[in-house]
């Protein structure tokens, strides 16, 4: 018998969205840490799939991929040329900075500021700030 996807899932339920999630958020529940790694890189993208996988993954116990997920999903934030998309991974290394080594949390709160964008820098200054250069936490002049 061959293992459940996201995608049978999303063709037993048809087009009933109650029955999509709930099925989802079991399947999800039940995924090991590593799957849901591979889910979260998947889709990326797919709303509202991905906020259910990182969800879940932020529910799960481990979190010994945090790392990894942060470094990946900083990657993309330097190359996303679109706003929403880049508010969409902002949101989650903000979340996921509490649960990554020291060095990695400075490495996300470090692009942040670095950014230039206020919506990115916001997230910055509401961690810890202790190992951020000087010359980073100030805020650009407005012209």
């Amino acid at each position: 018998m061959t293992p459940i996807s996201l995608e049978d899932i999303r063709e037993l339920a048809g087009k009933n969205e109650t029955i999509s999630k709930s099925l989802s958020f079991g399947f999800l529940r039940g995924c090991t840490e590593e799957e849901l790694f591979h889910l979260i890189m998947k889709h990326l993208y797919e709303k509202p799939t991905f906020s259910w996988v990182f969800r879940c993954y932020l529910e799960h116990s481990e979190k010994t991929l945090a790392d990894q997920i942060a470094s990946r999903l900083l990657s993309e934030l330097q190359r996303q040329p679109d706003h929403h998309k880049r508010q969409t991974l902002a949101y989650c290394l903000d979340r996921l900075c509490d649960k990554c080594s020291r060095d990695t949390s400075a490495q996300i709160t470090r692009n942040f500021l670095r950014s230039g964008k206020r919506y990115l820098r916001k997230y910055a200054y509401a961690k810890d700030l202790s190992n951020v250069p000087a010359d980073l936490l100030e805020m650009p002049m407005l012209v």
